[in-house]
Order: structure tokens, then sequence, then C-alpha cells
């Protein structure tokens, strides 16, 4: 699927539930702010996923590395704050809560499988000023049938 086709459907699929939630008085504006962001947070990791991204951490930093939303994904980083190994701590958040952490040295890759929940791949623990390039091969976990209609965000 094309970055451009994706976010059509996504417009599509915010149209729809603006509709369906306007009709039924009982959901909130809150209930829907929750689920239109959930969705618009899968664009980046499912459109926009094929260029690395460069984060940089300062010595001491946690920072999200990768997010997604609704996806099966395996995630690639490099690691690299000069000479020698550089070594982070990865760790999931997935429905605010945190996983145990380990630690990978120089390049990995991860594999995330978020089905129909948000999660973010976080990273600390470095030692120095670092950049982390980070790539994803992602893809829709779960299709959602809203009004006959299949919309894959």
């Amino acid at each position: 699927m094309t970055p451009k086709k994706f976010f059509a459907i996504c417009r599509q699929a915010s149209s729809i539930l603006v509709t369906v939630f306007h009709r039924d008085h009982t959901a909130n504006r809150t209930t829907l702010s929750v689920i239109v962001s959930a969705m618009m947070a899968a664009i980046p990791a499912v459109a926009l996923g094929q260029e690395p991204q460069i984060k940089i951490a300062q010595a001491g930093q946690n920072i999200t590395v990768w997010d997604g939303w609704n996806v099966t994904a395996t995630i690639f980083l490099k690691i690299d704050g000069g000479s020698g190994d550089d070594c982070i701590k990865l760790w999931w958040i997935t429905m605010g809560v945190n996983s145990d952490s380990w630690e990978v040295c120089n390049q990995t890759e991860v594999k995330a499988f978020l089905p129909l929940i948000y999660g973010e791949l976080r990273a600390g623990s470095f030692a120095r000023e670092t950049a982390v390039a980070v790539s994803d091969d992602a893809s829709v976990a779960y299709n959602f049938e809203l009004c006959n209609r299949v919309i894959d965000c």
C-alpha cells in the first residue's frame, strides 16, 4: 500500500467515525479523540517507515526510538556514538506499562506485534552523545470492518 493510499483511507475512516459518533450521542468527544489519535499514530509507523530516522540522545537521556499502533514490525537500529562499542538499554511501553529492559550494542533488530494497541520502543543508558538510526518493515496487524468497509488503520 502506498503512503498516499494509506492517508486517503485514514481520512475516510476518520470521517466515518465522526459520522458514527455524531449519530450516537452516548459516545463523548474524549472517546472520539482517543480513537482518531490512535489512528493517526499508525501513520509514521506504517506509511513513512522506509526511510531511516536519526535520533540524537545525550548521555543519561531516555528517548522514544519507535512507536506504532496496530502493527506487526521488524525495527532496525544502528547505534553510533563515535569510535568503540556503543551499548544502550531498550524496553517497551505498552498500555502504559514498562517491560523489562535488555542491552544491545552497535546494531540490532527488534520484532514487534502490537495488535490493536499502541506501543513505544524506548532507549536509555546512553554513555555519551549517540545517534540512533531507526528504520522498520511494518504492516497492519488487524483490519477493521466499519460500515461494511475494511479499514487498515
